[in-house]
């Protein structure tokens, strides 16, 4: 039997008590904490993932953002010390923003066609007056005045 281990890493990323400026883009961080640190490329980090039979997934729900690792057993070490360096030293370079931002863009219109999307907006804006989950925060960019050109 082979063992397996699942690490995660979560943020919370929009308290409904949090003021709307305080409010993080937060898909666009999780998506460029997976880009690189300092001390890991991209390449590294798949490599170093792969070398330890692992996977990594980060998302973003309307209050977290979530780190995952998995991993065989023997690579929890590994595992940790890769996700805490992501979220403790993420490389914000501008050509990865760049790239992000086409990605990020497309993916709201995708979801800005789904009613479903559109109910749940509207329930947070009105639950949550005021407050960063008022603002379309569990959405990928949120309305497209406020998204990624923060």
């Amino acid at each position: 039997m082979v063992e397996t281990i699942v690490l995660q890493g979560c943020v919370l990323s929009h308290s409904p008590l949090a003021c709307q400026h305080l409010c993080d883009p937060s898909p666009l961080t999780s998506s460029i904490a997976c880009s690189g640190t300092p001390s890991r490329s991209l390449k590294q980090l798949e490599t170093e993932v792969e070398n330890i039979g692992g996977r990594l997934d980060a998302y973003t729900a309307r209050e977290i953002t979530s780190y995952t690792g998995r991993s065989l057993a023997d690579g929890v070490p590994k595992m940790t010390e890769i996700i805490g360096d992501m979220l403790s030293n993420p490389k914000f370079e501008p050509s990865a923003i760049e790239a992000e931002r086409s990605t990020i863009l497309r993916e709201a219109e995708e979801v800005g066609k789904e009613k479903q999307e559109a109910i749940f907006d509207q329930l947070h804006a009105v639950a949550f007056q005021g407050q960063c989950l008022a603002v379309d925060a569990g959405r990928i960019v949120g309305p497209s005045e406020r998204g990624v050109d923060r």
